[in-house]
């Protein structure tokens, strides 16, 4: 993981890197996991603006269209136990694989998504890892799919989201370790 984000520095040099979370939908799991990354950053670096700053743009889609806003439950959880603002929440609309433009690193909830954007566009192969996956493969662990908890109970939405946030803890100090942060 070190390596890859050290590359995509170091290929990137000028350009803003683009992180891309991907789940079914776009309405669920990845605006979870983008909006809960941009909050996580914004704590470390002290502003939406600084994450500009340090050419890092966070975005989530889907593999179907759907034009969505966030789940309910998963607004929800980021208003009530992560202190996101809600106008954050509704602000998303859910979007597709094709409106991601030059995408630097692709992380999808779960296998059959990685093969899917894959499938979508060949070209994004190197750059498209399992969220879980990528964050624990350093550790020598396999990772794991973060399944849908859509239309589910709230204890499935609120297991998806300590997991979405045990990764994304693990991304952002891999990111201050690569020096994207």
């Amino acid at each position: 993981m070190k390596k890859y984000l050290e590359r995509l520095i170091v290929n990137n040099a000028s350009l803003p890197i683009r992180v891309v979370f991907i789940c079914t939908a776009n309405c669920c799991r990845s605006p979870l996991a983008e909006i809960l990354f941009e909050k996580l950053l914004i704590d470390e670096l002290g502003s939406r603006q600084r994450i500009r700053e340090k050419n890092l743009i966070i975005e989530s889609a889907g593999t179907s269209y759907s034009g969505l806003k966030i789940a309910t439950q998963s607004a929800e959880l980021l208003f009530y136990e992560e202190n996101v603002h809600k106008n954050r929440c509704r602000e998303h609309r859910g979007r597709h694989l094709e409106e991601i433009k030059d995408p630097g690193l692709i992380l999808t909830m779960t296998r059959s998504h990685k093969f899917q954007v894959i499938n979508f566009q060949p070209a994004w192969k190197e750059k498209t890892f399992t969220l879980d996956g990528f964050v624990k493969k350093d550790l020598g662990i396999e990772g794991k799919d973060i399944e849908d908890p859509m239309i589910g109970p709230k204890q499935d939405y609120k297991r998806m989201k300590n997991q979405v946030k045990n990764c994304l803890y693990l991304l952002l100090a891999e990111f201050k370790d690569a020096g994207l942060i």
